[in-house]
């Protein structure tokens, strides 16, 4: 799975820091993957594609969007 593939699959099952919390990595490790800084493991492939698709899938937060809360 390639990076783009990765963020695609993501996007589709939700934000960065709600998958994170499911899957159970720091949200900065996701972010990482997504830009091919670290490489994507088959099981960190298998864990993401485990999680059930959301009906639409979201749009990553952009400037002049509210940040994230703590």
């Amino acid at each position: 799975m390639t990076a783009k593939q990765y963020k695609q699959a993501r996007r589709a099952r939700g934000f960065i820091t709600d998958v994170a919390a499911k899957v159970g990595v720091h949200w900065t490790t996701i972010n990482k993957r997504e830009l091919g800084t670290i490489p994507i493991t088959k099981e960190a492939e298998l864990v993401l594609l485990s999680i059930p698709l959301l009906p639409q899938p979201v749009k990553d937060r952009g400037p002049g969007r509210p940040k994230l809360k703590k």
